[in-house]
């Protein structure tokens, strides 16, 4: 079963994206994907659940 359109896109994007890193930073608990230029591709920030 497929998913609905927008979200099949939405998953293109980030496996688009993830082609595009070539590094990564972690400062604190922020990870950062980085392109070859090291860009910032995505940024993500540790949250707790509640």
């Amino acid at each position: 079963m497929a998913c609905p359109g927008e979200v099949m896109k939405a998953e293109q994007a980030v496996f688009d994206m993830l082609a595009k890193v070539k590094g990564m930073t972690l400062t604190g608990e922020t990870l950062e994907l980085l392109d070859g230029d090291g860009k910032a591709l995505a940024r993500f920030d540790k949250r707790l659940a509640q």
